[in-house]
């Protein structure tokens, strides 16, 4: 299923869903110093990044100041990662050409969603807890600038996989609540 074909209706598939998103983000707001650099900067990622998406087959669905959704079909889960690795590298790229601090944050998570028209504009959005799960991605201490989950992970083809490494987060102890104590 293409992104573009579930324009008119609401359609519930199995979608690779990746966020982006700038670290160093105030940095880099600081050095450009007005709102306005701020947006011309923003402008000129986004068209790149929506570039590097869609000649892949993906779209980017939305974009939050720094931050964006990015959707592909679920049909070739190893396009879209490599999609996305290709679009760190080029957001990276631009960004220290232009002398900046900061990277590209990316994340994705493999699963079922709902994409179609919504709320009162009826724009294209995706919903679900796939693009939850996108979102949480645990990057952990260790500060890793793009992290998939084992969902994906078990998607990709042999020759993707080696890109990876399995990163397992310490084990953590929770407070029990006094009513289970």
């Amino acid at each position: 299923m293409a992104i573009y074909d579930a324009a008119e209706t609401p359609t519930t598939a199995e979608f690779l869903v990746g966020f982006t998103d700038l670290r160093e983000f105030l940095s880099l707001a600081k050095e450009l110093e007005t709102s306005r650099k701020l947006f011309e900067f923003l402008d000129d990622l986004a068209g790149r990044m929506s570039a590097v998406v869609e000649n892949s087959g993906g779209r980017i669905l939305k974009f939050i100041g720094d931050a964006s959704l990015v959707v592909f079909s679920g049909e070739d889960a190893d396009v879209g990662v490599r999609s996305l690795l290709k679009l760190k590298e080029v957001a990276d790229s631009f960004i220290a050409d232009k002398g900046f601090p900061s990277r590209l944050k990316v994340s994705a998570h493999y699963g079922e969603a709902t994409i179609g028209p919504f709320g009162p504009e009826a724009r294209l959005d995706i919903l679900g807890e796939t693009v939850n799960r996108a979102a949480m991605v645990e990057r952990g201490p260790h500060r890793s600038e793009f992290a998939i989950t084992p969902e994906v992970f078990r998607r990709l083809k042999p020759e993707t996989r080696t890109l990876f490494r399995e990163f397992t987060p310490p084990v953590v102890y929770l407070a029990k609540e006094a009513s289970n104590a």
